[in-house]
């Protein structure tokens, strides 16, 4: 799509960053659910936080990996983002578990 010349060379850059990618795409779908239930109990904040950590953390190492290991840099970037941010929001999802009457927001 944006290449000059797609090719082999394309299609096997795209098989490198989706065959590392793969096995983690159930991160996402957890922090989707996570999130969700953020907005649910009206606490967006954490969310806010944990996408401006994730993003951060891919550019930084987008920039830094890219340029050393290839495109195998950019889905290392994402995956450790997607790690970083259900670390996050799961650690708040669990104190907040733990230390609020869920039925309050169930009203």
């Amino acid at each position: 799509l944006f290449a000059p010349e797609p090719g082999a060379e394309m299609v096997e850059l795209g098989i490198t960053y989706l065959g590392i990618l793969a096995p983690f795409y159930l991160l996402p779908g957890f922090n989707n659910t996570l999130q969700g239930s953020f907005r649910a109990l009206r606490r967006m904040r954490v969310t806010l936080a944990a996408t401006i950590l994730q993003m951060g953390t891919r550019v930084l190492l987008i920039s830094l990996l890219v340029p050393r290991i290839g495109i195998s840099g950019a889905a290392w970037a994402t995956i450790t983002g997607w790690i970083l941010m259900s670390t996050l929001e799961g650690a708040y999802f669990a104190h907040v578990w733990n230390k609020t009457d869920l039925e309050v927001y169930a009203k």
